[in-house]
C-alpha cells in the first residue's frame, strides 16, 4: 500500500512538471509569433519612414523648381487636414484666396448696411428694430430695441461723472479692468485646480499643470503696471477722437455694423504687421521675448508684454478701428470688451463647447514663427500658417457644440482601431501556435 501510494505521488509529480513544460512551451512559442510580428511591424515601419522622407525630399526639390509666382499642391498635406499647399509667399493662389475669404467676411455686414440705410426698406428696418424679445416682454416703455437701448445708455450717462473726460475714462478703464480680471479669475481657477472634466478642453494637455503660483504673480504684476501706467496716460490721446460721441444719440444698427467690420479690419491689418515686427531679430529679444516666455499661454499672459509693446500691439490695433470711424463711445466700450474676451480665449489654452478655437495662437506660442494674427487672412497670404495647416495642427480648430471634444473622439477611435488590431494578431498568435503544435 505503501509503494502504491508512492508511485501514485510521483506519477502527480511527473503530471505537473509535464503540465509546466507544456505551459513553458506555449508561452515560448506566443513569444516567438510576437517577435516575428515586431521585426515585421518594425521592417514595415522602417520602409514607410524611408518613402515619407523621399516623397518629402522630392516635393522640397519640386517646389524649389517652380517660379515663384505659380501655385503648387504640396505631397506633405496629410490626410487629416485636407489642406492644399497655395505656394509661395503673394503667388497669385495665396491672392486669389486671400481676396475669396476677405470678401466672404464682408459681403454680409455691407450687404446689411446698405439694406437698412436705403429708403426703401424703412418698414424692415423698423421691423429690426422691434424684433427683440426683452423688449416685448420687459417692462420697457417700448418695444422699440433703438428707444430702449438709448434710455439704457442715458441712465449710464446719468449715474456717471458729470465730465465728459472723467467719463470716458473712467468708464474705459473700469470696465477693462472689470472684464479682464473677472474672465482670467475664471480661467484661473481652472488653471490652479486643474478638475477632471476640464483637462480634456486643454489643447496642450500638459501644459501649466500644476500652474506655478510665482510665475502667475509675476505676469500679473506686470498686466496691472500695462493696464494702469500705460494703458491709462494714452486716454488722454485718444480722447479727441471720441469726445462727441459721448453725449450724441446712439448710432442705428446698420452703422454699428460697418464701424465694427472696419474695426475687425483694421485690427487685423495693425495686429499683424505689428507682431511680425516684433518678431524681428533686432527688437525680439528687447520687447516680444517677454510674452513669449510661455509657450503653453494662460488667459492673464494675453496683456503680458513688454509696456511699448503692449502700446504698440495690443492697444493701438484694437482702437484704430474706433478712432478712424468716430465710433459712439457706447459701441466702443461693447468693441473692447469683446476685443479683450476674444485676447483671453486665444491665449486660455482650453478650447470649450461653443468657444472660437485658440489653436492657432496656441500654435504660435508653442513654435513662434508662425501664425502671426488674429483672423489668419494675412498669415496665408504670407505663408505664414504652412506647416500650421500641413502638420494638421489645425485639424481641430474650428468651433464645436458637443460636450466630448473632437480630439477626444479621434484618440478613441485610434484606441478601438489599435484593440481590433491587437485582437486580430491575438488571434494569429493562436493560430500559429496551432499550427506548431501540430507540427
Amino acid at each position: 500500500t505503501i509503494d502504491f501510494f508512492y508511485i501514485f505521488s510521483r506519477l502527480l509529480n511527473m503530471k505537473q512538471q509535464a503540465d509546466q513544460i507544456a505551459e513553458v512551451e506555449h508561452l515560448q512559442s506566443h513569444v516567438k509569433c510576437l517577435q516575428r510580428q515586431l521585426a515585421e511591424a518594425e521592417a514595415e515601419l522602417a520602409a514607410a519612414i524611408t518613402r515619407r522622407d523621399n516623397a518629402e525630399a522630392q516635393a522640397v526639390e519640386e517646389r524649389n523648381k517652380q517660379p515663384l509666382d505659380e501655385s503648387s499642391s504640396s505631397s506633405l498635406t496629410p490626410e487629416a487636414s485636407g489642406y492644399v499647399d497655395m505656394g509661395p509667399p503673394f503667388s497669385s493662389a495665396r491672392k486669389w484666396r486671400f481676396v475669396k475669404e476677405v470678401w466672404g467676411f464682408l459681403v454680409f455686414p455691407l450687404i446689411f448696411s446698405l439694406v437698412m440705410v436705403s429708403a426703401e426698406f424703412h418698414a424692415l428696418q423698423s421691423m429690426v428694430n422691434n424684433m427683440c424679445v426683452w423688449c416685448y416682454a420687459g417692462s420697457l416703455s417700448t418695444a422699440d430695441c433703438y428707444v430702449n437701448w438709448q434710455h439704457l445708455w442715458n441712465i449710464v450717462r446719468s449715474y456717471g461723472p458729470q465730465d465728459p473726460f472723467m467719463f470716458f475714462a473712467v468708464g474705459t478703464h473700469g470696465m477693462h479692468l472689470l472684464v479682464f480680471w473677472l474672465v482670467n479669475g475664471v480661467y484661473a481657477l481652472l488653471d490652479f485646480y486643474s478638475p477632471a472634466w476640464a483637462r480634456k478642453y486643454k489643447v496642450q494637455p500638459e501644459g501649466n499643470v500644476p500652474l506655478d503660483r510665482a510665475r502667475f504673480i509675476k505676469a500679473a504684476k506686470l498686466v496691472l503696471f500695462n493696464q494702469t501706467a500705460v494703458a491709462f496716460p494714452l486716454t488722454f490721446f485718444v480722447y479727441p477722437f471720441f469726445k462727441n460721441g459721448i453725449d450724441a444719440p446712439l448710432p442705428y444698427l446698420s452703422t454699428i455694423v460697418f464701424q465694427l467690420t472696419i474695426a475687425i479690419i483694421c485690427e487685423e491689418i495693425a495686429f499683424f504687421y505689428g507682431h511680425k515686427l516684433l518678431h524681428h531679430r533686432s527688437i525680439y529679444k528687447y520687447m516680444h521675448k517677454i510674452h513669449h516666455e510661455w509657450t503653453a499661454p494662460i488667459g492673464i499672459t494675453s496683456l503680458y508684454a513688454h509696456p511699448v509693446e503692449h502700446a504698440i500691439s495690443n492697444l493701438f490695433p484694437v482702437v484704430l478701428g474706433p478712432m478712424l470711424t468716430g465710433m459712439h463711445v457706447a459701441v466702443m466700450w461693447a468693441w473692447f470688451n469683446f476685443g479683450i474676451c476674444m485676447t483671453i480665449n486665444s491665449h486660455s489654452g482650453y478650447h470649450f463647447p461653443g468657444f472660437a478655437s485658440p489653436r492657432m495662437h496656441d500654435r504660435h506660442h508653442e513654435k513662434f514663427n508662425e501664425c502671426y494674427g488674429v483672423m489668419g487672412w494675412f498669415d496665408m497670404l504670407h505663408g505664414t500658417n504652412e506647416d500650421y495647416h500641413l502638420t494638421g495642427a489645425s485639424k481641430y480648430a474650428n468651433t464645436y457644440f458637443s460636450l466630448t471634444p473632437p480630439w477626444a473622439k479621434g484618440e478613441e477611435d485610434e484606441k478601438e482601431k489599435d484593440k481590433d488590431s491587437l485582437d486580430v494578431k491575438e488571434k494569429h498568435c493562436e493560430g500559429d501556435e496551432i499550427r506548431l503544435k501540430n507540427e
